[in-house]
């Protein structure tokens, strides 16, 4: 069975329905793609969409349906009385010849504009004055639209426009009876109710809303719905305008179609800077650089240890951008990391079954995001080191594994690690870390930023989206400040994490328990799971001894401290590899703990 495309819009008084025509318009000559990863188009000249239902094979597709939402009359002239003291706006269209600009000029003296049949009136009185020049007005009638009633712009889709044999029978207006648009309560309760109709109606359908018609109070209505998750599984949300910032002498402005998340709530929140007002000049200074360097166009490496927030950071100033990012320890393989990274044509190896786009391409006009790039083996180093060789107009040249042509791509490229720069240059080739560290951002971790602390706890907490209140208290901010956190975000999360859950517990778990608050418990977890501690501080250490001695006590004690800890050298080795990102082997452990 075929699955349904539904589009869903409401009427909107200073576009009319000439708008949702020339939106359909955009789906029926492909220029919107219901199956691409991303529905937009960007500055469609109107005078064009107009013309396009008058071919008839569509190279696009035509929506099963589509569900036009209306109210009252007075409703929509209560938010807008544009149609009324505009009405001759189109004497002055550049479309309107000496001729068409006296008829024109006759029927707007008529003043038929208050009535419900405006548009017939209109109509009937050119086709018994002027019967010659009577398909030529009626031809022009779209760009009049927006000031005639409802009623009549919605005659005019279904009988007149040549759109009309192609959706008559797929359109439906919904009249949703809200005698007032701005009560977003009442167009709330209608909305949804019309949306529990259609999903039983068309089980298992795309669905593409329109927020941006109607009125400001069912725009955000849609997004609220959408946030709560009232509307269909697959739903698709686009924000639909005319483009004015694009100076033109034309009436009528490019049509600009770009989709939105369907929790844009949840989205903008998440993207609050990790960053808030920082207090010490460290963070400031890499909000700064971050700001400042964006604007270059070179390659930017942050350094900053474990959970110090470096994709946080890249993805927080991405503005509107494109944003791709990937983490390189993920690809297990160098043919997995050469397939992600540049995409592939079917046939190109086995189990390519179908082209693929590689995150370098999704990337083109945006920025890329590569994580833990130490990761990397040298022989895609050696890849990656001629791919983002860029030529005079900055433009890097892929190949899709399996192609013959290359692929012209601008982007910002993004690295991160949490090695240590001398690290850094062992583990990479010359040239490939010569051309990842055109810039370099070093991330201070928590412990050096301790007067940001209290703010990057409550922006933690946030994050977890707890239904508590976030906790402040004195003696939670002074434990905070004496910890080290050497997962430093991480730490932070763990120690929210274990707060949030003593506040579940029920009353006989709390009771079982020694700890009699949720401060005590998470600082009792923390403590005994996830501190590490210092041994730079150990007071057994001795200046006198020597650097190979020093190491080999610090090794002693740690390896003392893991077995005593994890009772096996197995967890041991597997703590080591996560807290210091380095591998040993349970060998080594028992060596280290022997003193040799």
């Amino acid at each position: 069975m075929k699955q349904e495309n539904i589009y869903i819009t409401w009427h909107y008084t200073t576009h009319g329905i000439a708008f949702l025509k020339n939106i359909l318009a955009c789906f029926y000559n492909g220029i919107c793609k219901i199956g691409a990863e991303k529905i937009s188009a960007i500055d469609i000249d109107q005078d064009e969409l107009n013309q396009a239902f008058n071919r008839k094979k569509e190279k696009g597709f035509v929506f099963d349906k589509v569900y036009y939402l209306t109210t009252q009359q007075t409703a929509f002239d209560r938010i807008s009385t544009r149609r009324f003291f505009y009405k001759k706006n189109i004497l002055n269209d550049e479309t309107i010849n000496e001729k068409s600009f006296e008829i024109w000029r006759e029927v707007k003296k008529l003043d038929f504009i208050h009535q419900e049949n405006c548009m017939e009136l209109e109509l009937e009185y050119v086709k018994q004055k002027y019967p010659d020049s009577f398909e030529t007005f009626q031809n022009q009638i779209w760009r009049e639209m927006q000031h005639y009633s409802v009623k009549s712009q919605i005659n005019w889709f279904l009988n007149t426009s040549n759109a009309s044999e192609i959706y008559k029978n797929k359109f439906e207006e919904v009249n949703l009876n809200i005698t007032d648009l701005r009560d977003i309560e009442k167009i709330a309760k209608n909305l949804n109710d019309f949306i529990l109709r259609i999903k039983k109606k068309h089980r298992n359908a795309n669905f593409i809303i329109n927020t941006s018609l109607g009125s400001n109070e069912t725009q955000s209505t849609w997004l609220i719905l959408s946030e709560l998750n009232f509307l269909p599984e697959n739903t698709r949300l686009l924000k639909t305008y005319d483009n004015k910032n694009i100076t033109t002498h034309k009436r009528f402005c490019p049509i600009y179609i770009d989709e939105l998340p369907t929790r844009i709530f949840s989205k903008v929140s998440e993207q609050i800077r990790i960053y808030t007002e920082p207090k010490t000049p460290a963070r400031k200074l890499v909000d700064l650089q971050m700001q400042n360097f964006l604007k270059l166009g070179f390659a930017i490496l942050l350094i900053g240890e474990r959970g110090t927030g470096k994709s946080e950071l890249a993805m927080q100033f991405k503005e509107n951008k494109n944003f791709v990012s990937a983490n390189c320890a993920s690809f297990d393989t160098d043919s997995k990391a050469e397939s992600e990274l540049f995409g592939y044509e079917k046939g190109a190896f086995t189990g390519a079954n179908g082209r693929s786009i590689g995150l370098i391409e999704a990337a083109n006009n945006g920025i890329l995001f590569l994580d833990e790039i130490h990761s990397l083996n040298k022989l895609v180093q050696s890849k990656l080191m001629k791919a983002f060789q860029t030529d005079n107009d900055n433009y890097m040249s892929i190949r899709r594994l399996g192609a013959n042509k290359e692929i012209k791509v601008t982007c910002t490229l993004i690295f991160a690690t949490n090695k240590k720069i001398e690290d850094l240059r062992d583990c990479l080739l010359p040239d490939f870390y010569d051309r990842i560290t055109q810039l370099i951002i070093e991330i201070p971790p928590l412990r050096e930023t301790k007067s940001d602390l209290k703010n990057d706890w409550v922006s933690v907490w946030k994050k977890m989206k707890f239904e508590e209140d976030c906790p402040d208290s004195e003696e939670l901010t002074d434990w905070l400040k004496t910890l080290n956190l050497y997962g430093n975000w991480r730490d932070l999360q763990k120690i929210a994490i274990n707060y949030h859950a003593y506040n579940t517990f029920s009353k006989e778990i709390k009771n079982m328990l020694n700890e009699k608050s949720a401060f005590e418990y998470s600082k009792m977890m923390f403590n005994k799971y996830y501190s590490v501690k210092d041994m730079s501080e150990n007071e057994e250490f001795s200046k006198e001894q020597t650097p190979k001695q020093l190491i080999s006590d610090y090794q002693k004690k740690l390896a003392e401290w893991m077995l005593l800890t994890f009772k096996s050298a197995k967890k041991a080795k597997e703590f080591y590899k996560k807290t210091f990102d380095y591998h040993i082997t349970e060998k080594t452990i028992y060596s280290w703990n022997k003193g040799s």
